[in-house]
């Protein structure tokens, strides 16, 4: 556990090295967010340097204090965050809040803040820490997704509309505009004191909404009360869908006078509705994928650099004498660490620019024998020291597909299966062409490891979660590697799968486009 100095140390990015300090400096600025640290009693307030540039202040000349900071926000959300921070003092709890912050160039963004407390040994909060994100540009892609909504729905009203009138006295169809009867593929005559009630429409809709329609209008008609339905036609051109609003006129004793109804062609409008649905889902997946980010470089990465600062520390430490034995044993534990730190590096990297819409796909020929062997050798290291052989058979086969991301896919797969290996497991890679008229290469990546049971094996194919589960030798991991195995697969339109069961070992399949 960490003492307040320490943890107000490492939030603050100092006491690491410079390399550290740039690593959490890049990886703050590619997810626009900040950490802080508030000791409350000598109201000493510490910014990491994004933040600064997120509130828009002076890195050398700003000295952020709580009042400052309350006074950053929006004039409208300074007394909801306030209260929310009281709040969080007072229950000692961790807290969470949206607000809008103004520059001193008066421009408005948008930041999620979120904090937790530090306790003494009497359980009084002393100190708060946390992290700001600037969520400026996905608030402003959300809304203007709002925005298109609403314009697509104004311009729904003032479309063309066809209407139609029922004079209940004299039982018929009063009156039917040109628009309703072109939307019908009929002509007015044919409906205008023909049509004896409304129900008779029915007939002219998809026989699956008939019934539907009829006891919406029966409804509306015998109880004098507004309706809103809406169904399909048949036309030669597919299923048009409309939207049909009827409205009672009554006179002063409550009885039916006339009933009037508005139809609406609204087949573009439901259309536009399944776009704004996928244009939203596309957005949710991009926050979730940034959060997923976020989630991972702050706690995946943080523990490996502690290692690395700790046993450096002792290395270069003038107060301590350690033994040859000892500092080799601490060398080989900070490279270890330096190594873990790096493979997440790289998964975290290949994941962001999946996420990214300037992910490059260059599909080329692919030799899968060369790229095995380039993929398997820089962990070869790590297989002999846990006792696990690999072997492949993959000679001649050949596909089309982006290379590096080839090489991705073959890293983390290998690295994955050394990593739930026994000493004495062995890897093996194999390939399945199929029959001639075959457009995809079967390829698989088998271990006799420990396996994973059902649930756990599609947790981690799984978007929305990042499971983690310790290797056999302890070995940590981000959640990330398979997902992003599959998206990378899929990228070249092929589909990756898992078989695996307890003490059975695991077998990860996927297809790439043959040559």
């Amino acid at each position: 556990m960490l003492t307040a100095a320490e943890k107000k140390t490492v939030l603050a990015g100092q006491g690491g090295s410079q390399d550290d300090a740039r690593v959490l400096s890049l990886a703050e600025t590619v997810g626009n967010m900040g950490h802080w640290y508030w000791h409350i009693q000598s109201d000493s307030l510490s910014w990491s340097e994004q933040i600064f540039t997120i509130f828009g202040q002076d890195l050398k000349s700003y000295q952020p204090d709580f009042e400052k900071f309350i006074e950053t926000h929006h004039a409208s959300d300074r007394d909801r965050v306030q209260a929310r921070l009281e709040q969080a003092i007072g229950d000692a709890a961790s807290f969470e809040y949206d607000a809008r912050i103004v520059t001193p160039d008066g421009q408005i963004r948008n930041v999620i803040t979120k904090g937790q407390p530090e306790c003494d040994e009497s359980g009084q909060v002393v100190a708060m820490f946390g992290v700001v994100t600037d969520v400026t540009d996905a608030f402003r892609t959300l809304q203007a997704v709002r925005d298109q909504k609403d314009m697509l729905d104004l311009a729904a009203r003032v479309s063309g509309l066809g209407h139609w009138v029922w004079d209940p006295d004299q039982t018929c169809l009063a009156f039917c505009s040109d628009h309703l009867a072109f939307m019908f593929d009929t002509e007015t005559y044919a409906l205008v004191r023909r049509i004896v009630h409304p129900a008779e429409f029915s007939a002219y809709l998809h026989a699956d909404d008939r019934a539907t329609y009829t006891d919406a209008i029966n409804e509306g008609v015998s109880s004098a009360q507004p309706y809103d339905v809406e169904y399909r036609r048949q036309t030669t051109a597919g299923d048009r869908h409309f939207r049909e609003i009827g409205q009672p006129i009554v006179d002063a004793t409550g009885k039916l006078q006339r009933y009037i109804a508005t139809v609406q062609d609204v087949t573009e409008a439901k259309a536009r509705e399944a776009e704004l649905e996928h244009a939203r889902q596309e957005l949710e997946n991009s926050v979730r994928a940034k959060d997923q980010l976020f989630s991972i470089i702050g706690h995946d990465l943080k523990s490996p650099f502690n290692n690395i600062i700790g046993f450096a520390s002792l290395l270069a430490s003038d107060e301590i004498e350690l033994a040859p034995e000892k500092t080799k044993e601490y060398g080989a534990l900070i490279v270890e660490a330096a190594q873990n730190t790096n493979a997440l590096l790289d998964t975290l990297l290949a994941w962001a620019m999946v996420e990214s819409t300037e992910l490059h796909f260059h599909p080329v020929e692919v030799d899968l024998s060369e790229a095995v062997d380039e993929s398997a050798l820089p962990l070869a290291v790590l297989a002999r020291e846990k006792g696990v052989s690999v072997s492949h058979n993959v000679v001649g086969v050949r596909v089309r597909a982006d290379r590096d991301m080839v090489l991705t896919v073959f890293r983390n797969l290998i690295n994955n299966a050394i990593k739930f290996c026994e000493s004495g497991d062995h890897i093996n890679i194999t390939t399945h062409i199929g029959d001639v008229a075959s457009e995809h290469v079967h390829i698989t990546v088998s271990d006799t490891g420990v396996g994973l049971d059902a649930d756990r094996t599609q947790a981690f194919l799984d978007s929305k979660r990042l499971p983690t589960t310790l290797g056999t030798k302890g070995e940590t991991g981000s959640g990330l590697g398979l997902q992003l195995c599959l998206k990378l697969v899929q990228r070249h339109g092929g589909d990756l799968w898992v078989e695996s069961a307890p003490s059975e070992g695991c077998a990860v399949h996927f297809t790439l486009p043959r040559c």
